[in-house]
Order: C-alpha cells, then structure tokens, then sequence
C-alpha cells in the first residue's frame, strides 16, 4: 500500500474523481479553478459562489459570491462588502487571493425552514475492504454566516431533527433521503479510497437544497470526531470510537 499523496487532498481533484462516478456525478456542485474567467463564466449561470483554498480545511479562506441587482456582494466569514462592478470585485479578489491555489464551486441553497444554513458531516470508516457509515450529524449556523462548521459556530444538531424539525420531511420522506445520504457516501468513499489506500476514514460534508436533493460539497480524508462527541446522545460518538479501534 502507498501513502496519501498531498495532491488527493485536492478539492480540484476530488471534483474531477467523484464526478466521473455516475452515481455520484448528480450530486457533485459545479467546479471549477480558480479564474478570472471562471467566476465571470459561472456567476452567469449561478446566483452565488463559494471560493475555497483547494487544500484548506476548517472553513478558512472560504470567500462567498453572491450575484445582486446592484452588483455584486463579497462575503468571508467576518466581513461583506459591495462592488458595483465585476472588475472592481476581482481586482480585490486578486489582492486577497495570490498566487493560492483556489477553486469556485457552485453556491447550494441548503437552509432550515426559517431561513439558516446548514449542512450534514457524515463520518465513515473502512473495515478491511468495506467502507461502512460511522454516524450522521447535521450542523445550523445563523443566517448571516457562510459556513456551518463548529469552528465558525455551527451548532451540531442530530440528523433526525434536520430531517424532521428543520426540513419537515413527510415521514414517507425520512427514510428514503436518510438512506441516499448512506449509499452516496459509501460511494463516494470508496471512489477516494481507490487512491487514499491507508485511508480508515472519511468525512463527507453534504448539503440538501429545498427539493430534498443531496449535493457532496467536499470529502476531509482525516475527519475529527468532536461535532459527534458534543451531541446530548453520545450513542453515535461511541458507535464511532468502536468502529474506529476495529479498523486499526
């Protein structure tokens, strides 16, 4: 078995990986490096955008784009500010950004009923040569964010509660999309896994927009356990731990 090679971790290269596989292709954000070009091609056929560090993690560097009447909004975690021109927005892009390898991704529309962005990490695990989900849990931000992971101030909520309290899926619904988000990422794991071979483990971050469609934002080949942990039920954190000790 060979090791990791840094270029996996790639979220270019995840694109270009999972999008090849027919199952998972549908449920992929469009993606492309990042360009000058690029965002101007893109923001013609999406409403926002998320500009990612292609080997980032965490949520930093993460830049959002969103399409306006008057123009157009640039939003980091921390700040927003507003260009009247494409040109005037990219010039500061291009002073925030460098010579960093980026890539655009196409903004999902992933909210509760009342209006905050959420998204779902699903952690699974490899045993011997089966890729296996260890546990599912949803995280809300407020609506003023742009990303939902703890440490920006997501709150871990279980998934039951997003699919129920915060979606208000028909009970006919639940299961169905609970058992796509379990087939999706065991696929998509064993897409990555072809080629991360010492990987045991895999974090998948996913969205599900308004139609109840799943999208893959991106794959984190060494998933932390704390979202799990801090859950009231530690059912699912504990379920994890054992897998994990198994797949050593």
């Amino acid at each position: 078995m060979t090791s990791l090679k840094p270029s996996y971790r790639n979220k270019l290269l995840q694109y270009e990986l999972l999008s090849k596989d027919p199952y998972i292709s549908p449920h992929i954000p469009s993606t492309l490096p990042y360009q000058k070009e690029h965002v101007q091609q893109m923001l013609s056929t999406y409403s926002f955008l998320y500009l990612k560090p292609s080997g980032g993690g965490q949520g930093a560097g993460i830049i959002r784009i969103d399409k306006i009447k008057e123009g157009f909004l640039l939003r980091t975690p921390n700040h927003t500010r507003f260009y009247s021109t494409f040109s005037n927005m990219m010039e500061h892009l291009h002073e925030r950004i460098g010579e960093r390898p980026y890539i655009i991704q196409q903004g999902i529309t992933s909210l509760t009923r009342t209006g905050d962005p959420f998204d779902i990490r699903i952690h699974t695990i490899r045993l011997q040569d089966k890729w296996v989900v260890g546990g599912i849990v949803g995280k809300i931000a407020n609506s003023d964010r742009i990303v939902t992971n703890r440490h920006s101030g997501g709150s871990p909520v279980p998934i039951q509660e997003i699919l129920t309290t915060h979606l208000q899926c028909e009970v006919s619904q639940r299961r169905p999309v609970f058992e796509q988000m379990k087939s999706l990422s065991i696929e998509a794991s064993k897409v990555m896994g072809r080629l991360y071979t010492n990987g045991k483990r895999m974090g998948i971050d996913a969205g599900i927009d308004k139609n109840l469609h799943i999208w893959i934002y991106e794959i984190n080949t060494t998933p932390g356990t704390m979202v799990f942990q801090v859950l009231q039920e530690k059912s699912m954190y504990e379920r994890i731990q054992k897998l994990q000790q198994r797949a050593r």
